[in-house]
């Protein structure tokens, strides 16, 4: 009886260790160089200090993306009308910021951003998702589940990630996990 209330205590905490390793390996596990000029950069929502929009909108001005996808719902940082106003005076011009204003949640993001691309005939072997180091694993692992074959890479946003923002992140990739919007292993 003891073991099996030891395996139930362990188990949650070797998976949040391996999450936690994940979250922190994962900007290495999705760096891959660009080659050629790929269809859109993909901003997730969640971007306060809009550092993912100012990376992706400098890979579209250096040409190596044709557009960007900014992806989200509600305000601030996580309002896609709200970065896309950034973009824009960043000097891209709105023919190369695409908008998808309906997620809320880093799934969302991903599955409603690529139903958008398929909706325009846009075909994606590869997506570049722009994003913090620390949420690059979630955003992959999404990319990975609902589209296997395609090709999926993190371009680092920049900016320092805090322990408890880590911590935090290791905690919803668990979810994630969990509810089945990620692989289980």
């Amino acid at each position: 009886m003891w073991r099996r209330l030891v395996w139930l205590l362990l188990l949650p905490v070797a998976l949040f260790a391996r999450d936690l390793g994940l979250v922190l390996q994962a900007p290495a596990r999705f760096a891959r160089p660009i080659q050629g000029v790929l269809p859109v950069a993909l901003v997730p929502s969640g971007d306060p200090f809009e550092l993912r929009t100012k990376a992706a909108a400098e890979l579209v001005l250096q040409g190596r993306a044709r557009r960007l996808l900014i992806s989200g719902a509600g305000h601030g940082g996580d309002s896609a009308e709200i970065l896309a106003q950034t973009a824009y005076g960043l000097g891209l011009g709105p023919d190369q910021v695409w908008l998808e204003t309906t997620a809320t949640n880093t799934y969302d993001n991903v599955l409603r951003s690529l139903a958008l691309l398929d909706a325009r005939g846009v075909p994606v072997p590869h997506l570049l998702i722009v994003t913090s180091d620390h949420h690059a694993a979630r955003a992959g692992l999404v990319a990975e589940k609902l589209r296997p074959q395609l090709v999926v890479s993190v371009h680092p946003a920049g900016g320092e990630a805090s322990l408890s923002m880590v911590l935090r992140e290791a905690l919803a990739l668990s979810a994630y996990r969990l509810s089945r919007r990620i692989n289980l292993w």
